[in-house]
């Protein structure tokens, strides 16, 4: 019998870090097409984010439920 283990995703605090420098950036930046190609990419980066946050909590629910039985 194999048991399927949930995944744990990655460290996700370089991706905010990331998101922090550029909207830093983007505060000071004037050329529109820049701050909205920055934009995509915060966005991106945010929404793996939310991704891997997901399956942190899909894993956290999953070793819960097995510490109470």
């Amino acid at each position: 019998m194999t048991l399927k283990l949930p995944v744990v995703p990655e460290d996700t605090c370089p991706y905010i870090d990331m998101v922090m420098d550029i909207t830093d950036k983007m505060s000071d930046e004037e050329d529109l097409e820049w701050r909205n190609q920055q934009m995509k990419l915060v966005e991106a980066l945010l929404e793996h984010i939310r991704a891997s946050n997901i399956k942190l909590r899909a894993s956290g629910k999953y070793w819960y439920s097995k510490k109470q039985k």
